[in-house]
Parts: C-alpha cells; structure tokens; sequence
C-alpha cells in the first residue's frame, strides 16, 4: 500500500480504499482481509476489485469478472485466502483526490453516545458526508470520533473552527497517532458538541498507524516512543514484522500467542455496545479501533455476505470493524477461553473474524461463520479440490512448540 499510495496521490488519484499499514499487498488484501476509514462508502477492500487474473488448479490462466463466464469465481473469490487459484494480477477502482484532509476529532465520555454519532455519520449518504471516519476507543465508556474530506489547501478555511491548524503526523519525531488523538481530544467536552479540526497531507493520513503499528510498537520497542528515540531513531520505524518474526525462538513465540491478542472482529453496526463490553470483560485491551465499513448484498453470495436482519432487497448493511492489537490487562487470563467466547458471539450475530489472525473455532463453527455454498462449488467446479487446501485447514492451523 506504500508503494501504491506514493505512485497514486502526486497524480491526485488514490484507490478507493487505502488501507494504512505500507507493508500490505493487494493480494493478501483480495484474498484475505482489508479495510479503511472509507469502507463505509465502499466496502471492504474487495470491492474496489473489478477483475482478477488467476490461475487454477488445471493450470489455466483466466480472467475474471462479474459479467462473465468466471462471475461465480470473482464473488467467491474474497476472503478465500488463495484456495481456489493463484490470483496473479487485479485492476483496482481508483478515485481523484485531493493533496491534504481535513480531519475533525470530537470525544465522548459515554459509549451510547459514541455508537449513536459513529452510527449516525457512517449510514449518511448526503454530498456533505464525510469520506473518512473512524473512531478509537480508550475504555469501555469513552472514546474519540474522527471524520475527514478532502481539502485542496494546507491552510485553515474561514469557516474552519477556531485553532484549526496544519499538522504532518507523518514526521519521524513525531508522536504515534494513536496518543496523538488522544491529546488532541482531550481539552474537548465528552458529549461530542465541540471538536478540533487538523489540516494533514493525505499520504500522512493514509499511513498514520504504519510507525506505531497501530499501538502494538510499544510492546515490541518499549521506548521507542521516548522524546530521545523519536528523534535519533524514529525515521527507521517500524522495524521489519517478518524479520522480527524469524528471528524469535519458540518459547518467545509461545508467549506472544498466549499473552497477546490481535484480533479484528467484524459485526453489524447496531451490536458494536455490546461487542465492544464482551471484548473488554475478556480482554481489556485498549485503544480499540472502531472501523463502520459496508458488507454489499452481492445476487451471488460469497463467504462474506449480510446478516439475516438485512433485508434481501437492501444493497448492503453497515457493519464495524473493532480491532484489538495489544496484551489483554484482565487476569485471570486464559487466551483460548476469550478467543472462543469472542468468536461465539460474533457468530451468534452473523459477524466475520480477520483470517489473518489465530483462529480458534473447529471446522463446524467456521462454516457457520463463513458461508460455503458458492466456495465449495467453485472448488469442485474450477479444479481445486485436489491442488489447493481447504480455506479452513489453511487459516486455523494450531502452531505446536
């Protein structure tokens, strides 16, 4: 996304949805899991996908596109995680943007009033609505709500309210976003009534979790985020996650999956309260971050689709991503327990688990999460019963120590 991010916005065109780690692929995007502050005009990731190249399990190179001969593959091709071809080139829907956004924080002190506003901002659908929005929450009760447009200048409009100001949040020495949003929310009143408007190059924003990794750098670099670091050092952050992966022993590896959660759990809008009150009695972790994003009510259904409450004529349902990254504070602490409470109930809500994390359900629940219907023929139907694995076998592999 790095890559894609510096070669798109100079030509003031950006992908629809941009997701903020430099270090994602959109193939991994594609067949796995992707999302951003703009996915509750958009969708999640795969939507902005108009066509796949992929090779299947007979060897044969084929396009694939909703109006053709392959449409069955392209709606059953997201979230499948490489197991019906090999995807080997997509075209992505681009969008004209702007150099720079206008990001308006406001902070609430009660949750109901947080669900309310985040609720309320993602289901417009009005020429005023905000392009961006994403809220991060700082305990069971509180949190920050951010929403963002695009501005074609650096400096504050007159219609900017007062102490509107330029902020590049990308700068080495700078602090993560993260405590950046906090400090910035903190002066405001808890009812969301007043806010605090920043100015913000657009490449900054986008990337604006890449240096902290969200907030799991200060468990991996506990000073990294020291006034003396963020100076002498901050420009080389964050460290290689794959290298810092092959060069941990098993028994620092066990350690890390037992005492430490990163989960992304994805249900529908009008259960965030509740989810979000599970996720902290089991875990306690926070920030959490609150992403609304659209499921699209495809006429062929894929793994991913709305949940029954949906009605069938609707186009979509707004659903929220809340992710947690960081060791849980609750304790007693049994990670297996939690993880399985947690993905009960977001089963029992019709919600999804990011794949690209551990995964703890057996085979049964993880179809009853994930619908199989168009998959397991696309399996059958192009080849790759035999040459690739199973979805399931692929993503909730128990690692042995």
């Amino acid at each position: 996304m790095g890559q894609i991010s510096r070669f798109l916005i100079p030509k003031g065109f950006t992908l629809a949805v941009l997701p903020e780690l430099d270090d994602l692929t959109v193939g991994g995007l594609l067949m796995g899991f992707g999302i951003e502050s703009t996915s509750h005009i958009h969708g999640l990731f795969q939507e902005i996908c108009v066509e796949y190249e992929v090779v299947l399990g007979d060897g044969r190179v084929v396009i694939v596109r909703p109006d053709n001969e392959y449409s069955d593959l392209f709606y059953a091709l997201p979230w499948s995680y490489g197991t019906l071809g090999m995807v080997v080139s997509a075209t992505l829907k681009v969008i004209p943007c702007k150099p720079y956004i206008r990001l308006s924080y406001r902070r609430f002190d009660k949750m109901d009033n947080l669900h309310k506003a985040l609720s309320e901002v993602s289901m417009k659908r009005d020429a005023q609505n905000a392009l961006f929005i994403e809220a991060l929450a700082y305990s069971v009760d509180s949190g920050v709500l951010m929403t963002g447009s695009f501005t074609d200048s650096p400096n504050p409009q007159p219609t900017d309210p007062k102490g509107t100001r330029y902020e590049n949040i990308s700068l080495w020495f700078k602090k993560y976003f993260y405590v950046h949003v906090e400090e910035v929310a903190a002066p405001l009143k808890g009812d969301g009534s007043d806010e605090v408007v920043e100015i913000i190059p657009l490449r900054a924003y986008y990337h604006r979790h890449t240096r902290s990794i969200f907030w799991e750098m200060p468990h991996i670099i506990p000073f990294a985020d020291q006034v003396w670091f963020r100076y002498l050092l901050g420009w080389a952050m964050p460290p290689n996650i794959n290298l810092i992966k092959a060069s941990q022993t098993n028994a620092i590896r066990k350690m890390w999956m037992e005492q430490f959660a990163v989960q992304d759990m994805l249900v529908p809008i009008s259960d965030m309260k509740d989810c979000i009150q599970l996720m902290d009695r089991e875990f306690g972790i926070y920030p959490m971050w609150l992403c609304p994003h659209l499921v699209v009510n495809h006429s062929q259904r894929g793994l991913v689709q709305p949940s029954k409450k949906c009605p069938e004529s609707a186009p979509w349902e707004m659903y929220v991503d809340i992710g947690i990254y960081g060791p849980p504070t609750r304790r007693p602490y049994d990670h297996t327990k939690s993880m399985r409470a947690t993905e009960a109930y977001v089963r029992s809500k019709q919600g999804y688990q990011g794949l690209y994390a551990m995964c703890y359900m057996d085979r049964t629940e993880f179809r009853e999460m994930f619908n199989h219907d168009l998959y397991d023929k696309c399996r059958v139907k192009y080849g790759a019963t035999d040459k690739f694995p199973e979805m399931f076998d692929k993503t909730c592999v128990r690692p042995s120590f």
